[in-house]
């Protein structure tokens, strides 16, 4: 396995592109053992009210046609009972079907009530019943959840699995290394409230404590023309006033990059 992990290091560094680091990954995903390889990103986990947010960026590699669109537009990834630890764990861990193992001597499980039934049924049902998820928890609150995956596994592969944990997120983390430097805004910024980037302007002066007349004189606007966009954005971020629509815009990261 040391092998596996030095050719795929030395490779990784002169990737040119996001595709070529996935297309990587995927071939030490198959020289560990395992069929399948999964990505996802998220700069943002939950909305300022606590639910999971979807992922901008999902990349599967030797996985069923259907599972892109039912994982991210019928709502499965928010009951992806592995991928849901993923948020609240920074630990590695191997899965078996609708329970996860943080090592082997582990009692720890997670709930498999009737909530997420549908999808462990639906990855029994594509016999994709073991995998391993490595949580990379980025600064600023992004996610990414890298993911190998066996279809129909031997009965002695769980073992392989486990013994596959380490080579494996030593080269996770590697590889959030390295893509993200292929990440453009349509991956880092959230997409789960969308302000115009005049609104973003004006909700960044007002944050560093420019008054409505302040923040027109800086965008060369006029005053009713600078409070019409603050409203709109407090409007979009659902807050209830100025103070709490900065609060929410710094909570998705609307804020960054503010000089």
């Amino acid at each position: 396995m040391t092998g596996i992990v030095e050719s795929y290091l030395e490779r990784l560094q002169s990737a040119s592109s996001q595709d070529e680091c996935f297309e990587l990954m995927f071939e030490v995903v198959r020289a560990l053992g395992f069929s399948s390889f999964a990505y996802d990103y998220t700069p943002v986990t939950r909305s300022h009210d606590g639910r999971v947010l979807t992922p901008n960026l999902l990349r599967t590699y030797g996985m069923p046609d259907d599972l892109e669109d039912l994982w991210l537009n019928h709502g499965y990834y928010a009951r992806d009972i592995a991928w849901l630890a993923c948020h609240d764990w920074s630990v590695p861990f191997v899965w078996t079907c609708d329970t996860c193992l943080v090592s082997d001597d582990s009692s720890i499980r997670l709930d498999s009530g009737p909530v997420y039934r549908k999808v462990s049924d639906y990855f029994a049902d594509v016999r994709i019943t073991v995998g391993i998820n490595v949580p990379v928890h980025v600064p600023g609150g992004g996610l990414a959840t890298i993911n190998a995956l066996k279809m129909d596994p031997e009965r002695t592969f769980l073992k392989d699995a486990r013994r596959s944990l380490a080579p494996f997120t030593d080269c996770a983390y590697h590889l959030q290394a390295a893509v993200s430097c292929f990440f453009d805004s349509s991956v880092l910024r959230c997409r789960h409230v969308r302000l115009s980037e005049r609104e973003i302007e004006c909700l960044r002066l007002s944050a560093q404590g420019y008054t409505t007349e302040q923040v027109a004189d800086r965008i060369f606007r006029s005053v009713p023309t600078a409070a019409l966009h603050l409203k709109h954005a407090a409007q979009k971020l659902g807050a209830r006033n100025r103070a709490q629509a900065i609060a929410r815009a710094a909570h998705y990261r609307l804020l960054d990059g503010a000089s």
